[in-house]
């Protein structure tokens, strides 16, 4: 159960940090997609257009998240996640860093992929805790005590 905690505490903090810049090229001015290599598809990361793109996030989430950044599990308490209102805190960062654990994986589709790492939540916290160490976060200045 501690474990199950502790990768929660690790997730959210990656998810907070997510909220105000990209992690993976560490800017605070990338939306997630900046940081993608020339040519790369904006849905999956793969080395094709998008409009050559078969990966169907709607289909694997069902509803159930935001399709504009993948978030599933920690929407609680925003107003709005919907990508027209440009209120979603997360922008495309956390599918940036889905994109990335993908690509270091064996696995040949990044929706099954995705779905196999967030059938649930502790499986997403768990997922998002392994992404990064917690070292190379920054500590939350709420938590600060310094």
């Amino acid at each position: 159960m501690n474990r199950h905690i502790n990768q929660k505490n690790v997730a959210m903090n990656v998810i907070r940090q997510l909220q105000h810049k990209c992690i993976i090229c560490n800017s605070e001015f990338c939306d997630g997609e900046r940081c993608l290599p020339p040519g790369a598809c904006f849905t999956c990361g793969g080395n094709h257009m998008r409009s050559m793109c078969d990966t169907k996030w709607k289909k694997v989430l069902e509803s159930k998240g935001c399709y504009f950044c993948l978030d599933l599990f920690s929407q609680q308490g925003y107003t709005s996640h919907d990508s027209k209102t440009g209120c979603c805190p997360l922008q495309r960062r956390l599918k940036r860093l889905v994109i990335q654990q993908f690509q270091a994986s064996k696995e040949r589709r990044i929706d099954l992929f995705y779905l196999k790492n967030s059938s649930n939540m502790p499986n997403f916290y768990a997922f998002i805790a392994s992404a990064f160490p917690m070292q190379t976060l920054t500590p939350n200045s709420s938590n600060d005590t310094s």
